[in-house]
């Protein structure tokens, strides 16, 4: 069986271009001022232990992705990781979230 592999046409610059374009930034935004009344003015904190978590994400994006090179998706890592059928709920997870996350951002307007 021959193995799958995807063709590398994004260079880096465009990677992260669509990267920041597509996690809406506009939710941070709107949600900034929320944020730093709930944590009475230690907001540096949360953003700090958020980017920990996101560059631990980065990095086992990273392994999965040497591991997996057919895509580079939560819902394929997932899939052949651990269970099939979760897969499937994390692509649909992750779908929802692509579709509601601009009706969000609209709700705070």
């Amino acid at each position: 069986m021959k193995r799958q592999t995807l063709m590398r046409t994004l260079t880096l610059s465009q990677v992260v271009f669509l990267g920041i374009a597509w996690n809406n930034p506009m939710v941070f935004f709107n949600t900034y001022g929320i944020a730093t009344v709930t944590s009475q003015g230690v907001i540096m904190g949360a953003y700090v232990i958020a980017f920990l978590a996101i560059l631990f994400t980065a990095f086992s994006y990273g392994k999965m992705a040497k591991a997996f090179p057919i895509a580079g998706s939560a819902y394929t890592f997932t899939q052949k990781s651990i269970n099939p059928q979760l897969g499937f709920l994390i692509g649909w997870a992750i779908m929802l979230d692509y579709m509601l996350t601009p009706m969000v951002t609209c709700l705070f307007y």
